[in-house]
């Protein structure tokens, strides 16, 4: 997560950095998607695992930088949009 304090940005940051926090999520998809079904290459099953492991790290990141993003928005009186459009 960035350091910038999230409570001192007005609603246009906040709404901007939410949706770079789900188009950073989106993103982290399909990289997972592409990597993990992958079928041409082998992959070892350590690295498989550190993948894995990284993968989730990161959705989890970004997942609760929405929810706090959300949670600020709507605190603001500004409710944010679902679905992340």
């Amino acid at each position: 997560m960035r350091t910038e304090n999230l409570t001192d940005m007005d609603q246009q940051q906040l709404q901007e950095a939410l949706e770079t926090a789900r188009m950073e999520l989106q993103d982290l998809y399909e990289l997972r998607h592409g990597f993990m079904g992958q079928s041409g290459v082998h992959v070892g099953a350590r690295l498989l695992t550190s993948a894995r492991r990284q993968f989730e790290r990161e959705e989890a990141r970004l997942k609760e930088r929405i929810a706090v993003l959300e949670g600020l928005l709507r605190r603001d009186g500004n409710p944010a949009r679902e679905g992340g459009e």
